[in-house]
């Protein structure tokens, strides 16, 4: 094969990670197709038909509870959960509405790329050119719709990448991007199928695009139906250099990565990983709970004391059990009913890996926050704040150059804004809380506006300080005017004594 299909061994690595934290997120029917990669068998010696019908059985009873989806819908749903600020040049508005050329907008696509840091630790974001033999007027970009677009690839999708050095700084010279795409066989057979975008600095030190697509070959059965298909070869088919409108080519590869820590190439452990394989150990919890159930879960009843007599003559060979019936039994013999705690070690262990999960973040299926102090609860929203907000802030930053490799194509000069929310305090402050803030306010301790900055932050104050401070002022008056007109609160204008003689 082409040296062009090599994976690097950090991805290679990352490789069994990724599949279980995708495997999770779509839930119990992967997680159970996968069979004893995530659920082992009891008896994996034991290869009778008995042993695997009953394997099949355990996996099926086993309840898969899919925390590590809903954690992540909910740490994407804290993000958005404020539209982004986007500012872009005239020319670009369109990322706005269609940014990858397959409809989606440059938010929907943001949204993809929260997920992909969340699930595979990074992204990449490529601005595509597209190619000009001459230079392009921006009346031509307008009229022909010619303009750049940017496409998101999942981590695994970026197979290799090499840097060099210039000057004092480091670029990238190379980075291969795996591709995914129909190969139309023939007029009925489609296949799916990878080729390769190869983007490098060439000899000249201009940016490059090469593609490998892949060869294939039918077998086919004697009556001319295709069998199978070869494995693919991958040969170079297109080659350009893109170049700006005014033809000029570029200096650096138009693309940029994103990860969980810092924006560079090598892939991070995904932020999900460590929720991933705990779904896994209590899936198994709940494999072993379950099967538990089935085999002793239901009351058993006991006989000591019968002999075969009693059992023949008096008995019959049957007991009823039930209200409307009786079961006597000989002097010394008695019956009792075995039952189980429902206080089992599998059980246990469920519930303590549900109390683990709110440690990391899955407050989905956390327990009554009573059960917190109030330093843990900050403690737990302060890390998971972090984290989201650095995730927010190299997102935000990934796009924002993305934007700018678009504005170099078509020559703009206008300074982009792409920000994604990162304020996450969901949780309001208590009463408590903000009597003190106030009453630091009040002895003169702080300002106005730290007092309101304070209060803002722990969500329980929208205005901003000056339409605040007017509303505040004008209900005082209004108050104040209120008083004044009130006969109980204003003694001059309570009513007069009668006054006179008495007869």
């Amino acid at each position: 094969m082409s040296g062009v299909t090599f994976i690097r061994y950090e991805l290679k690595n990352l490789q069994l990670v990724y599949d279980l934290i995708s495997d999770c997120c779509d839930g119990d029917f992967k997680i159970k197709a996968r069979r004893t990669r995530y659920l082992p068998q009891p008896n994996p010696t034991d290869l009778s038909k008995e042993n695997l019908a009953r394997y099949t059985q355990y996996l099926e009873r086993a309840m898969f509870y899919n925390v590590t989806k809903n954690t992540l819908a909910g740490l994407i749903g804290q993000i958005f959960s404020k539209d982004a600020q986007i500012e872009l040049p005239p020319e670009l508005e369109v990322l706005e509405e269609n940014c990858d050329g397959k409809g989606n907008g440059i938010e929907q696509l943001a949204k993809q790329g929260i997920s992909g840091l969340l699930k595979k630790g990074r992204f990449g974001l490529f601005a595509d050119f597209p190619t000009t033999e001459s230079e392009v007027s921006k009346e031509q970009i307008a009229e022909l719709d010619i303009r750049p677009i940017i496409r998101l690839y999942e981590s695994n999708d970026i197979i290799n990448w090499r840097t060099v050095y210039v000057g004092a700084e480091v670029i990238y010279n190379l980075i291969v991007l795996r591709e995914k795409f129909i190969y139309n066989y023939d007029e009925f057979v489609s296949i799916n199928q990878y080729r390769y975008r190869v983007l490098k600095l060439n000899e000249d030190g201009n940016y490059q695009c090469d593609i490998y697509g892949s060869i294939l070959q039918a077998i086919n059965d004697a009556d001319g139906s295709i069998n199978s298909i070869s494995q693919p070869i991958f040969d170079l088919e297109e080659s350009f250099v893109p170049t700006d409108l005014t033809g000029a080519p570029f200096k650096r590869i138009p693309f940029e990565f994103c990860g969980t820590e810092s924006n560079v190439a090598e892939p991070g452990v995904p932020v999900l990983y460590d929720i991933a394989n705990l779904n896994i150990g209590h899936y198994r919890n709940s494999a072993d709970y379950e099967e538990s159930c089935y085999v002793v879960g239901q009351p058993t009843t006991w006989f000591a004391g019968l002999d075969q007599s009693w059992v023949d003559n008096v008995l019959k060979g049957q007991i009823q059990l039930g209200s409307r019936g009786g079961i006597p039994l000989p002097v010394g013999a008695s019956a009792g009913i075995l039952q189980p705690s429902p206080n089992t070690m599998p059980y246990e262990a469920m519930k303590h890996k549900e109390e683990q999960f709110l440690a990391l973040g899955a407050k989905l299926v956390s327990p009554n926050s009573s059960t917190q102090t109030a330093t843990e609860a900050e403690m737990n929203n302060t890390s998971e704040t972090s984290i989201l907000a650095t995730l927010a802030n190299n997102t935000s930053q990934a796009f924002e150059n993305a934007i700018e490799h678009c504005q170099a194509f078509i020559g703009s000069t206008v300074d982009p804004k792409f920000k994604l929310n990162s304020d996450f305090e969901i949780a309001k402050m208590s009463v408590a809380e903000r009597a003190q803030t106030i009453k630091e306010w009040q002895s003169g301790a702080t300002s106005f506006t730290e007092m309101r900055n304070n209060l803002r932050k722990g969500k329980v104050e929208l205005l901003e300080d000056e339409v605040a401070q007017t509303e505040i002022e004008q209900e005082s008056m209004d108050s104040l005017a209120a008083d004044l007109a009130n006969p109980l609160v204003n003694p001059a204008l309570a009513p007069k004594p009668l006054v006179g003689k008495v007869k």
